[in-house]
């Protein structure tokens, strides 16, 4: 690794010094100021170090990921998870939802293949489209629907138009969402929440 280290380091030293000769004969060209000829190789040196200061990799220490369980919903109301999974080298994504009680349960399940959407984000948003979609279907009237993608979630729980790619898709989540009736004409609760 250090020869390799060096090696590029002496590359970009060349490099560098060949630049500097280059941007010297310009200057000297056009009538303007210049370094002297023996200072190229230490300027060109000093520049290549902070280049390489600046882009040095940085170690990261990945922290232990917190223990994360799932929690079932509270009492009278269903969770609907979904996510996706795209597969880009077939052309398509799989949507997923799994819809599971307050005991825990799974009350309903459903995997579709869709055509290959524009963004990890458009994709996500039509899995939770259809996770809306199954609830209505199955008539849960209490849903909490919940997904990893936090732009998707944070657009779900904010007011007013998302002016994204994929705002028309939410829309449509905030459409069918809000036809989910009880008999006696109070709204069902629906619920958007992020999933770590």
């Amino acid at each position: 690794m250090v020869i390799k280290e060096k090696s590029t380091f002496r590359t970009a030293w060349f490099a560098t010094i060949a630049w500097s000769l280059w941007q010297r004969r310009n200057r000297i060209r056009e009538r303007q100021t210049t370094w002297p000829l023996f200072e190229i190789g230490r300027r060109a040196k000093a520049m290549v170090e902070e280049f390489f200061d600046v882009h040095k990799p940085k170690l990261v220490v990945n922290p232990r990921p917190a223990l994360v369980r799932w929690s079932p919903p509270t009492e009278n109301l269903v969770n609907a998870n979904f996510d996706v999974a795209l597969f880009d080298h077939l052309g398509f994504a799989g949507l997923g939802v799994v819809v599971r009680g307050c005991q825990g349960n799974v009350l309903a399940a459903l995997s579709q293949k869709v055509a290959l959407p524009q963004s990890v984000e458009m994709a996500e948003a039509l899995a939770a489209k259809r996770a809306v979609q199954l609830a209505m279907e199955m008539s849960f009237l209490r849903v909490m629907v919940e997904g990893d993608c936090k732009r998707v979630i944070q657009a779900l729980q904010a007011s007013g138009r998302s002016l994204t790619l994929y705002g028309h898709v939410l829309e449509d989540i905030r459409r069918v969402g809000s036809t989910l009736q009880i008999c006696d004409g109070s709204l069902a609760k629906l619920i958007f929440h992020f999933r770590l």
